[in-house]
């Protein structure tokens, strides 16, 4: 049997998705998923302030005080997600608070 789903196109959505292949999946691809989650983190809009927040959410996640030094892909990553973040904002700046 087939199942057929489309992608969410929303922070909300995906959050969501991720959440259940999480709770469905064994573990094993785990790291291969939360790469996936980061890295559409950084190029889905947030629509309004709550997904705003998940974003933020990751920063804080990825710059915790006692987090070692990053590595070159890690500092990389940090910097797609907050020019991601910072789009949002003047997107919702010019279009007005949502």
């Amino acid at each position: 049997m087939q199942i057929k789903f489309e992608v969410p196109t929303t922070i909300t959505g995906l959050a969501a998705m991720y959440k259940e292949l999480k709770r469905v999946g064994n573990g094993d691809a785990d790291g291969s998923l939360s790469h996936w989650w980061d890295s559409q983190l950084t190029v889905l809009p947030a629509r309004d302030v709550d997904e705003l927040m998940v974003k933020f959410d990751m920063l804080n996640h990825w710059a915790k005080e006692d987090s070692p030094g990053m590595m070159a892909w890690e500092v990389e990553r940090l910097h797609l997600l907050v020019q991601s973040v910072r789009r949002d904002v003047m997107a919702m700046k010019a279009g007005g608070e949502k």
